[in-house]
């Protein structure tokens, strides 16, 4: 289902079910009879005898109507569910595996490959992940492991912007930073920043990649406090929203410059660029975390996570900010050991306009 269809309410418990589903009942004849309470208790729906049976309730009639499912009413038992073809049409369902070896040999190719599948761990329902999870997250878990295939997880790097979840995945940005942001908060991605280019000295524009930890799936699922409690994000817009919310350290720099080009005098303010991409010299591109504008002036800001501090990336940063310095702008690097409190955070960041943009 497409991002309209939201991933929060009932959008998250339809997705979550269906999955249930298709694991549960994966064994021919590809049905099942549970309770609606029985289902509601496994995705941790409050009041699972109440509310939560009527909203699986719904979510069964939702995938009936769309033609996932087959419902058999029987008085005084529970119903029985028979999976449809994944694809929506009605289809009687048949294994991913076994579809794919009927037709590989046919033409066209693409029947075959719409019968290309991923097979998730068991350990997304039974530690409790696939309860704990928002729609968001599940919806990027989904797409990071379509996206690593049968590659090797230990090695695989995984790269795919904003557009492609859109095009391929029907995904908005929104629900991509919010469940790349959760995936993370619980241990189940890890992400870093990775340069296109494949020479030291090639100065170009950095990318996300993310790297899933199955063996975060064999503990029990939990999440940070601050992510359970936290309200739903809001996007700060377009790319900025897509970027900056997969690095928490870059965005707390963002929203103290906000907040610092907020008291500035309307007349006499900063501009924020956030990674833009640079051309740096004829072939070669590069996107600083920040750059700050004021008074006819630039200003870069760099914020220095550990893996700055390898002896390579300490050659390549100083070179970077060689280049910059050619071009007559001044680079300031922040560790994020210096980020965790807010009020020294907006004192750096003043003192540094000051220094570099508001100097006479």
């Amino acid at each position: 289902m497409r991002d309209e269809e939201p991933l929060g309410g009932g959008g998250t418990v339809r997705v979550k079910l269906e999955l249930t589903f298709l694991w549960f009942a994966a064994n021919p004849p590809h049905d099942l009879a549970y309770p609606a309470r029985a289902w509601a208790t496994l995705l941790g729906l409050p009041d699972p005898a109440g509310r939560g049976a009527r909203r699986i309730n719904e979510a069964i009639l939702w995938l009936e109507q769309h033609k996932l499912i087959t419902v058999e009413n029987r008085a005084g038992q529970p119903n029985v569910i028979t999976l449809l073809s994944e694809n929506g049409t009605g289809a009687p369902y048949e294994l991913p595996g076994t579809a794919y070896n009927r037709l590989r040999s046919k033409k066209p190719a693409s029947l075959a490959d719409e019968h290309r599948y991923i097979q998730l761990p068991n350990e997304l329902w039974t530690n409790g992940w696939l309860s704990l999870l928002s729609g968001a997250a599940i919806a990027m878990l989904l797409v990071l492991y379509t996206e690593l295939g049968n590659r090797p997880t230990a090695t695989t790097d995984l790269w795919f912007s904003p557009s492609q979840a859109d095009q391929r995945f029907g995904l908005s940005e929104d629900t991509r930073s919010k469940g790349l942001r959760e995936l993370r908060a619980a241990g189940l991605i890890t992400a870093r920043r990775r340069s296109v280019a494949t020479d030291t000295f090639d100065f170009q524009r950095l990318r996300n990649v993310y790297h899933l930890e199955p063996e975060r799936l064999q503990q029990p699922a939990s999440l940070p406090e601050e992510i359970k409690l936290q309200p739903p994000p809001v996007s700060l817009s377009t790319r900025i929203a897509a970027e900056l919310a997969d690095f928490p350290e870059e965005l707390r720099v963002y929203r103290a410059l906000k907040g610092l080009q907020a008291r500035f005098p309307q007349e006499d303010t900063i501009s924020i660029a956030p990674l833009p991409a640079v051309r740096m010299r004829p072939g070669n591109t590069w996107s600083p975390d920040v750059l700050v504008m004021g008074r006819g002036r630039v200003l870069i800001l760099e914020i220095d996570g550990p893996h700055h501090r390898s002896p390579r990336r300490y050659v390549d940063d100083r070179n970077r900010d060689l280049q910059w310095q050619r071009c007559g702008v001044p680079v300031v690097r922040l560790a994020v050991e210096d980020l965790h409190e807010d009020d020294a955070l907006v004192t750096r960041l003043r003192e540094e306009i000051v220094r570099h943009l508001r100097c006479s």
